[in-house]
């Protein structure tokens, strides 16, 4: 792989997961607006659970995209670019899944006046 395709292959993965990662915190935050899932207190919470296992296919992929990322860079050893794509994985993962959460209450307390 060329220099350049490698970095053009870089940079359209990175646009792959932030785009990903923004669908995913946008579905959450309908599927708050929708109701409450949790309560079922608020809204449609029907709606609200269809929202969010519409998020996961976005999440998955780009949390899948991010974790192949470190195997484009060719400085690292294969253990090396292993970990950091065990790490991002692992991390970003459970950063995006409690920054979802987060996300979806305040879609609740954004539509429902709390």
């Amino acid at each position: 792989m060329t220099p350049t395709t490698r970095n053009f292959s870089m940079a359209a993965s990175f646009v792959v997961v932030i785009a990903g990662f923004s669908a995913y915190l946008w579905l959450l935050y309908s599927a708050g607006c929708a109701g409450d899932a949790k309560g079922g207190s608020y809204g449609d919470p029907v709606r609200a659970l269809q929202l969010e296992s519409y998020a996961l296919v976005p999440f998955l992929f780009a949390l899948f995209t991010g974790t192949a990322l470190p195997f484009m860079f060719g400085t690292y050893g294969l253990a090396g670019r292993s970990v950091v794509a065990a790490i991002f994985f692992v991390f970003v993962g459970a950063a995006f899944i409690f920054l979802g959460i987060q996300i979806e209450f305040w879609g609740i307390d954004a539509c429902f006046n709390l």
